[in-house]
């Protein structure tokens, strides 16, 4: 009948049109997730903290600590292996608690900052478990070390951050060492840094630019750029010692 056919009708175009939406409104989730993740490292890679002589310096701080050795021309450090004193020793991993001395043999912390607030946790962490799992895949695997370090507000949110995470943490209950350390790397939010064992960072540009995908050949272009002799020019980019800008 004209009734039956009509009926029809109606039903397979409101079918239609309810496809289409939902096929839409998925896609542009994904573009948008993508495009979160894209301006994620992409902050990371235009704003890398500046390690100058300031009080908020990430490298400064740390040498006030240890002690510098004043030379003519420029700084040494005392110790080269700074991991510990600069990130605490109560750290831990999924399953609790982690020796004090657990980083004491890495070449290299990956500092990842971050909490559920935002909604753009859940893929930084995905693309930084995709470097991660290379690197454990690889005889490297005992170089490196990633921490997370949280500014959720409270113990429940914080659990939900480091769920499923592989890596180390600072605990919550550091809010002290966790909040000195946001200001020190001087991150709002999220953010990735990647520290060497004399409390510098390297600057994450060209070729050393987060790549999920970098696998083992990133991780060694990071620990060229981490070598002890070029510490100064990690510490302090713009020329701080030397007159420059």
């Amino acid at each position: 009948s004209l009734f039956d056919y009509c009926y029809t009708s109606v039903l397979i175009l409101m079918t239609y049109i309810f496809t289409t939406s939902m096929f839409f409104l998925h896609l542009l989730m994904s573009v948008r997730r993508q495009v979160d993740l894209f301006f994620f490292f992409f902050l990371m890679i235009r704003r890398p903290p500046r390690s100058t002589l300031s009080s908020s310096s990430a490298a400064s701080d740390v040498y006030k600590r240890q002690g510098i050795n004043a030379e003519y021309g420029g700084f040494t450090p005392r110790s080269m292996s700074g991991f510990r004193q600069w990130l605490g020793d109560a750290l831990i991993d999924p399953n609790g608690p982690v020796p004090a001395d657990a980083l004491q043999d890495k070449t290299l912390v990956a500092l990842f900052f971050g909490s559920q607030e935002g909604g753009q946790l859940a893929d930084a962490s995905n693309a930084i478990r995709t470097f991660w799992n290379s690197i454990q895949a690889s005889p490297q695997r005992d170089e490196f070390q990633v921490v997370f370090i949280s500014c959720d507000e409270s113990q429940a949110a914080f659990n939900a951050s480091f769920n499923g995470m592989p890596w180390f943490a600072v605990p919550f209950s550091e809010n002290e060492t966790r909040d000195r350390l946001f200001k020190d790397h001087q991150v709002e939010g999220l953010g990735f840094q990647v520290l060497t064992r004399d409390c510098t960072t390297v600057p994450l540009a060209e070729a050393n630019a987060f790549n999920p995908n970098g696998g083992v050949e990133l991780l060694n272009n990071w620990k060229l750029a981490a070598k002890p002799g070029s510490w100064m020019d990690r510490a302090f980019p713009d020329g701080a010692l030397g007159g420059g800008g």
